[in-house]
């Protein structure tokens, strides 16, 4: 008898141990997401720093690890710009940033910006939902938006005429 209580006292031990193993590689798991989205909310905090060397740190790291969520107020503060140069892409940290943050999941943020801002950013950022593709249809009907309906839709073909 006294094996057999051993026995199951092992065994209970052992699920026990199993659980907590699991819950702590959980927590951990949790941890890092969290501290994750922790970092990119200070660097999105940091995108509206007086000095231009964290702005620009701020702008570099969050394209890097590619945080979507980034892209409206990077707009913004491009939108904003007293002086920008977009035939030079200065600030060259905003366009650069910006342009590797270009995707079907900022589509939403670039087209909000095209009724925004002076011309010249509004046709720098019609620039880069055209380079987005045809398979982007939200970057297409926000185009098409933009100039009054004046594109074909969606995967039409062009008539000789139309050229």
């Amino acid at each position: 008898m006294a094996a057999a209580e051993k026995s199951h006292g092992m065994k209970v031990h052992m699920r026990a141990l199993a659980v907590s193993t699991s819950a702590l590689l959980a927590l951990v798991v949790v941890g890092l997401f969290v501290h994750g989205r922790v970092m990119e909310e200070l660097r999105i905090r940091d995108l509206s720093s007086p000095d231009l060397e964290t702005r620009e740190a701020a702008a570099s790291r969050l394209a890097s690890i590619r945080c979507w969520r980034a892209a409206p107020v990077l707009l913004q503060a491009l939108a904003e710009e007293k002086d920008p140069s977009y035939y030079n892409r200065e600030p060259r940290y905003l366009f650069h940033s910006l342009e590797q943050l270009a995707c079907e999941k900022t589509v939403a943020a670039f087209c909000a910006a095209l009724g925004r801002g002076p011309v010249a950013f509004r046709s720098w950022v019609a620039g880069v939902l055209g380079r987005m593709g045809p398979g982007s249809e939200d970057a297409f009907d926000a185009l098409r938006g933009a100039l009054g309906g004046a594109l074909p839709g969606a995967g039409a073909q062009l008539d000789e005429s139309d050229a």
